[in-house]
């Protein structure tokens, strides 16, 4: 499907009729796999490593940046569309 927009800042809203300055273009592919992995890198050793009542562990941090690893790895290697990522 390709990048989504990527926003690293909070929105509001103005209530002016106008939504155009909450618009953002689409991020590259590739720019999202590299956040992905960035912040799961960032947190996974402030997560808890067992299973407690907590939702996100060390464990979900670590899957979900192996994941994106996986997936940008497999379109770099076998994607024609997105010869970006890498």
């Amino acid at each position: 499907m390709g990048g989504v927009p990527l926003i690293l800042e909070e929105l509001t809203y103005d209530f002016s009729g106008d939504p155009t300055y909450l618009q953002y273009a689409r991020a590259k592919e590739h720019e999202i796999y590299d956040f992905v992995i960035s912040e799961m890198e960032a947190i996974k050793d402030q997560l808890p490593t067992s299973g407690t009542q907590t939702r996100a562990t060390w464990g979900a941090a670590l899957a979900l940046e192996a994941r994106a690893a996986l997936y940008a790895g497999s379109i770099a290697k076998y994607g024609t569309n997105t010869p970006q990522v890498s």
